[in-house]
């Protein structure tokens, strides 16, 4: 059987999550993320070699389009020299590195199920130097670095409370980290996939699905968390923008008839409480058997 190229499975993939994705909003929410990483250092050897590792995230969002947060991780960096230098002194290095960063996310396109971000943050990496995975230079002491990271990356929300997120960025370093020093800093290119799980709900989401925010429905009174409020066979949202009755009351014009009945069953008035003008209540010639629509309907 033929082998499938690996860019047409990832293209699938991505298609199958998009396909699936649902709108998702981070304002107002906690997310924790975990994920994996991969790496290629550049620095002053000439051989890259791509380093594994792992990352966690916990973020908050502050508004629709910025998040804050602080990551921590593990990175193996490796790389290699050939022909071997004099000053390189070694022809492979490896950083066993734990990097943590205060981050800031730029939501793009926010609310989408398929959300672009930028990420941007400054941080620390604490490292080992070592030419195999025991074998530390000059000795097993921690070392320091600045770290800037910054890169693009998007997420994909397949359903409520959780997402996908693919990232690609890089992260600047001390002109040190290799041991060589030729004026510029050192850094590496570093690909990112993860899960990230949204706790608590977001004002500008739609938690019942009744056409009002929860932050409207807050605002009204209403319970978010029930399309039906007052239990009168209308949504919130239909009540508020339809059919301008009051969503927590299930009788509006109080004629002894429900809303919904009024709209759905009677097709009178829910907002006046004698449709047909007769002087008798919707609700009083419902329960005599007469018509609230006929005025001339009574004996």
């Amino acid at each position: 059987m033929k082998k499938v190229p690996g860019y047409i499975c990832i293209l699938a993939l991505a298609v199958s999550l998009h396909a699936s994705s649902t709108a998702q909003h981070t304002v107002g929410r906690w997310a924790v993320g975990l994920g994996a990483n991969a790496n290629a250092w550049f620095n002053d050897y000439n051989q890259r070699i791509v380093g594994l590792g792992g990352h966690i995230v916990t973020r908050y969002g502050f508004s629709r389009r910025i998040s804050v947060g602080v990551e921590f991780g593990y990175e193996v960096l490796k790389t290699g020299q050939d022909p071997l230098k004099a000053d390189a002194r070694y022809d492979y290095l490896r950083l066993e590195g734990t990097p943590i960063s205060l981050l800031a996310w730029f939501h793009l396109l926010p609310g989408k199920p398929a959300a672009p971000y930028l990420f941007a943050g400054l941080g620390l990496l604490r490292y080992k130097r070592s030419i195999t995975s025991e074998v530390y230079i000059p000795d097993a002491r921690d070392r320091g670095s600045f770290r800037v990271p910054f890169g693009v990356g998007i997420e994909t929300f397949t359903q409520k409370g959780f997402s996908f997120d693919f990232n690609v960025g890089y992260v600047v370093l001390n002109d040190a980290t290799e041991m060589l020093e030729r004026g510029l800093p050192d850094g590496y290119v570093n690909v990112k996939f993860g899960i990230n799980v949204y706790l608590g709900s977001s004002d500008d989401e739609d938690d019942d699905e009744d056409g009002l925010t929860n932050a409207r429905e807050k605002e009204l009174g209403t319970n978010p968390t029930n399309p039906d409020t007052d239990e009168d066979g209308l949504s919130d949202g239909a009540e508020v923008r339809k059919y301008h009755t009051d969503p927590l009351n299930a009788d509006s014009d109080f004629d002894r008839l429900k809303d919904g009945e009024e709209i759905f069953k009677y097709m009178t008035d829910p907002l006046k409480a004698d449709t047909d003008g007769d002087g008798f209540s919707d609700g009083e010639e419902v329960f005599a058997g007469t018509d609230p629509l006929n005025p001339k309907s009574h004996p």
